[in-house]
């Protein structure tokens, strides 16, 4: 881990590879049982991108966007936020299943 590298590059602790213990205290080979996972983004904003912004957003054309909570576009481009906005409820129905009363 971080032959040749500068402090300012080393990556932070918590992505370090850690060593794969077992509850007898032997280090095992192979993949690690337990590997902490990033969370899914799940909420969905509208994003006006315009001509200048494009680039920014990864997108080939200005338009109205929906964008998770980590930055990536999930749908689009819209004309209008009112079609954006259904876009995002319907993806969210979509996703998150309605409980019957």
């Amino acid at each position: 881990m971080g032959v040749g590298r500068a402090p300012d590059q080393m990556p932070p602790p918590e992505l370090a590879r850690q060593p794969n213990v077992g509850r007898d205290g032997l280090e095992r080979q192979g993949p690690p049982a337990y590997v902490p996972l990033m969370t899914t983004p799940k909420d969905l904003i509208a994003v006006d991108v315009h001509a200048e912004d494009v680039g920014d957003y990864k997108v080939t054309e200005p338009g109205w966007y929906a964008v998770d909570d980590g930055g990536k576009v999930v749908l689009g481009p819209f004309i209008s936020l009112a079609e954006c906005d259904r876009a995002i409820r319907d993806r969210l129905q979509r996703i998150i299943p309605k409980v019957p009363d």
